[in-house]
């Protein structure tokens, strides 16, 4: 199944829940690639809406957090004015005052630590030995010797 396809899911099951108070934020993430446009959309996406009250009639006004790539950032900065207006457009009314451009976070690995290899016995290193001495090159020769100590390693 894509995500794509339980993207398209929770949407229609969670509807009902958060009618009321994620409507803005549900609609911006379900058409997103619709409202922002295919150059938005293809490279941010909206991670949270931030609600603040705002002026002397205290409306409530929302900053959008767009996830971007780090390198896009300082190029989509002068474009957010295009973006408000887009936005405001289709919800017919001045949701949103702010865009807030952040690194993406959602796309980034766990790294981990290298497992530390256990050293071999000598007969082990003699047995690898045994295997790679009749190869003439003497670079090839030493190359097979360390991945077959690799190898060794890797089992253990």
């Amino acid at each position: 199944m894509s995500l794509k396809l339980i993207g398209n899911m929770v949407g229609s099951l969670t509807r009902n829940t958060f009618r009321k108070k994620f409507v803005v934020l549900g609609r911006l993430l379900s058409d997103w690639p619709t409202i922002a446009g295919a150059n938005f959309a293809s490279i941010t996406t909206p991670s949270q809406l931030k609600y603040t009250k705002s002026g002397k009639d205290k409306h409530m006004a929302a900053t959008l957090v767009l996830e971007a790539p780090n390198a896009q950032i300082p190029l989509l900065h002068h474009q957010m004015p295009i973006l408000i207006q887009r936005i405001n457009q289709v919800f017919g009314q001045n949701i949103i005052e702010n865009i807030k451009l952040v690194p993406e976070t959602s796309k980034k690995q766990s790294v981990e630590a290298p497992k530390r290899r256990k050293t071999l016995t000598e007969s082990e290193k003699q047995g690898v030995s045994s295997l790679v001495e009749n190869i003439e090159d003497p670079t090839l020769r030493e190359k097979l010797q360390t991945l077959g100590e690799a190898v060794l390693q890797e089992k253990r």
